[in-house]
Order: C-alpha cells, then sequence, then structure tokens
C-alpha cells in the first residue's frame, strides 16, 4: 500500500488542491457540494459512470457527457455533445494513473479528454482512486497501456487485440484506443485543478 500522506505532500508540491476521502461517496457528495450554478464537462470516465457523477451534478447544473444517449439525442452526435463539454466552465474526469510522486498520465483515442485536461476550463477536478497510483512514471505508463486500456477496449467491445482486456499489443490497429498519452507534470497555466483522492477502488 502507498503512503496517502506523501502522495497528497507531492501533489500539493506540484500545486494541487487536494482533498483526501474514504469512499466514492464521499467524492460525489464533496463535489455536489462545491460545484453549484455552472456548467459541467464530464469525459470518458468509468469512475464518474460509478459514481453517478452526471445525476449528482445536474441537480443544480447543466451537465455535458457523451455517454448519455439523452444527450447524444439531444445534440445530434457523441462529438457534438463532446464541443459542449469542451467549453463547459468546469471539467471532471478521473487519471488513468498517477505516480507516487504526483504526476498524472492519461491516454485517449479521440482526443477530447486529453486536451481539456490541457485546456479551456476555469477548473477541473479529478477523482482519483487509490488503486490508480503507481511507484513512479514507467510503471505507471505501464498501467496506463496494460491495465487501463485492455479493460476500457474489453468494456467497449473494441475490435484490436486489446479487446481480450489482456494486455496491449502495440497493435496500431484502425480501432486502437490508445492514441495519444498526455503526462500532466502540474496543473496547467489558468486552470486550477483539485484531485479528490480516494482510498476505495475506483475506475479501471
Amino acid at each position: 500500500m502507498f503512503d496517502k500522506a506523501k502522495l497528497i505532500e507531492n501533489l500539493e508540491k506540484r500545486g494541487y488542491e487536494v482533498i483526501s476521502l474514504a469512499t466514492g461517496a464521499e467524492a460525489a457528495a464533496w463535489l455536489d457540494a462545491h460545484i453549484q450554478n455552472t456548467t459541467v464537462g464530464i469525459g470518458g470516465c468509468w469512475t464518474a459512470k460509478q459514481l453517478e457523477l452526471d445525476k449528482v451534478l445536474g441537480k443544480t447544473n447543466e451537465v455535458f457527457w457523451h455517454w448519455l444517449p439523452e444527450h447524444v439525442e439531444k445534440y445530434g452526435s457523441q462529438n457534438a455533445v463532446r464541443d459542449k463539454a469542451a467549453t463547459a466552465e468546469v471539467y471532471i474526469c478521473s487519471a488513468n494513473a498517477m505516480t507516487m510522486g504526483g504526476e498524472m498520465v492519461n491516454i485517449d483515442g479521440t482526443g477530447n479528454r486529453l486536451a481539456s485536461l490541457a485546456y479551456g476550463h476555469k477548473h477541473q477536478y479529478l477523482v482519483v482512486g487509490m488503486n490508480k497510483v503507481c511507484e513512479d512514471l514507467e510503471k505507471a505508463i505501464w498501467r496506463v497501456r496494460n491495465v487501463a486500456t485492455p479493460l476500457n477496449a474489453k468494456r467497449l467491445g473494441v475490435k484490436a487485440p486489446c479487446g481480450d482486456g489482456v494486455k496491449c499489443y502495440e497493435c496500431g490497429s484502425p480501432a486502437c484506443i490508445c492514441r495519444a498519452t498526455l503526462i500532466s507534470h502540474f496543473p496547467m497555466n489558468g486552470m486550477p485543478a483539485t484531485i479528490l483522492l480516494v482510498d476505495e477502488e475506483l475506475g479501471l
């Protein structure tokens, strides 16, 4: 088990606001209390689905999430919903992996999540379970490619070799969902970031 207190210290040194919580339910309640009367974009994020953040935040905010069929129907396509999320004041997602040193690694097939992590919002909130924490950057990248991506590919029914849910095959397949990787060393200039660090296992 990694030292959570040391991880929080390292994240704070990098400039992140860190909220330490025991459960995902506590994280959802914290977000509900702190995000009010604004627009919220949610990235492709299994953690957000587990915590039903669209319902939690949708009570007092306008939420845009391309995973919701009713949003796709309302705006015409998944890409149209992604565009709405990209211009929201607040952005919500998780991390595919986090290092003990405080770096975050995310991988994407479409790019909307990476783009929003890098630019375009007044504030971003990342809900990260301690199961995503890795010793160093090399192990974090390994986790992203060989744990998170295969599990996501299997969940989505992706017709690429990693759709077996086992590992990355460096396939270069047309169906590949690991097309770009973002390593976040610090919060981006002009976009404060709050990390809700949760003891409970969350996401993939």
